[in-house]
């Protein structure tokens, strides 16, 4: 309200080493990404080695390493954070993988979730492979054993590789930067993940 910074924090050194040998020395790493959970009213950033949830600027705990670089979604519900490095997509759940790798050729570069129906829309593809979106059940991410290999629901590849992902919860409409050509926003029907539109 009053548009002035009120408090602020030094991500230096926060990540997890989860995934990493404790001994490794790894320069600073900026944070890439910041997300919010409404429910919970936690934020978090990730960066290039993990990264960290905070209760306003106290430290809460963790988040796993290696992914989150490129884009990232969270879900409020079940506290699962959806994530993108440019080479896979991770699913995980504070310092808990709960899937890691990704379905396609190429690279993934964002991802988005909707809350109304819990899926999870990912960035697919390359210049060679051609690109699109994979869509995963988040609850099917949420309940299966960490690293299960889970099969997306359903792929949309319609040329390009997306650089961005959203989600509008209330018409169930997926909106993709880049999809169909590198300049295109295309919207999609995320029922039947037809495309109707590209603008």
């Amino acid at each position: 309200t009053t548009n002035t910074v009120t408090s602020a924090v030094d991500t230096n050194g926060l990540f997890s080493t989860a995934d990493l040998a404790p001994n490794l020395n790894f320069s600073p790493s900026p944070p890439r990404v910041v997300l919010v959970n409404p429910a919970t009213n936690r934020w978090l950033f990730s960066g290039q080695i993990g990264g960290a949830q905070f209760n306003g600027t106290a430290f809460a705990e963790g988040i796993n390493a290696s992914a989150f670089q490129s884009g990232a979604a969270w879900d409020p519900v079940t506290d699962n954070i959806y994530a993108t490095n440019g080479t896979e997509f991770y699913a995980s759940r504070n310092l808990k993988f709960l899937y890691g790798g990704f379905s396609c050729i190429g690279s993934s570069n964002a991802v988005a979730f909707n809350p109304m129906t819990s899926r999870v829309y990912v960035s697919c593809g390359n210049s060679q492979s051609g690109g699109g979106i994979v869509i995963f059940d988040g609850i099917a991410l949420s309940n299966a054993p960490a690293k299960t290999n889970i099969a997306p629901l359903a792929r949309a590849l319609l040329g390009a590789q997306p650089e961005g992902v959203a989600v509008n919860a209330n018409t169930n409409r997926v909106y993709v930067a880049g999809m169909t050509s590198p300049t295109s926003l295309d919207v999609l029907d995320a029922s039947t993940y037809q495309l109707l539109a590209s603008i």
